[in-house]
């Protein structure tokens, strides 16, 4: 990929998990690292999605980044932030000969 088309700046997010007073499991989303991403949205539009029992709209993009040490760690577990948006990971591909990878991603509102 050129790297001129990696223009949009994003955030990769991992969850962890504690325990409050009450040994009750609370999630919290720490910033992993950033790195220049290409955005490709594969459909206009969005489709619909049940979720927790409500008809969803379901957005699908494609971030494409550069393979490094801290994308060799990425899982379908990590989200992305972009522009105030969070997108969870469906799919991870490798591009070419390892040099970049491809994060298949759903934003769903």
């Amino acid at each position: 990929m050129r790297i001129g088309k990696l223009d949009r700046r994003i955030t990769i997010q991992r969850a962890t998990e504690t325990a409050d007073d009450f040994g009750e499991r609370i999630v919290a989303w720490n910033d992993e690292f950033t790195c220049w991403a290409a955005l490709e949205i594969k459909r206009t539009g969005s489709t619909e999605k049940i979720v927790d029992g409500y008809e969803t709209s379901v957005q699908r993009v494609d971030f494409s980044i550069r393979q490094s040490s801290d994308s060799d760690t990425l899982t379908t577990a990590d989200r992305i932030s972009y522009e105030s948006k969070i997108y969870d990971i469906v799919a991870i591909h490798e591009l070419g000969r390892g040099v970049d990878v491809r994060l298949i991603c759903e934003h769903v509102e």
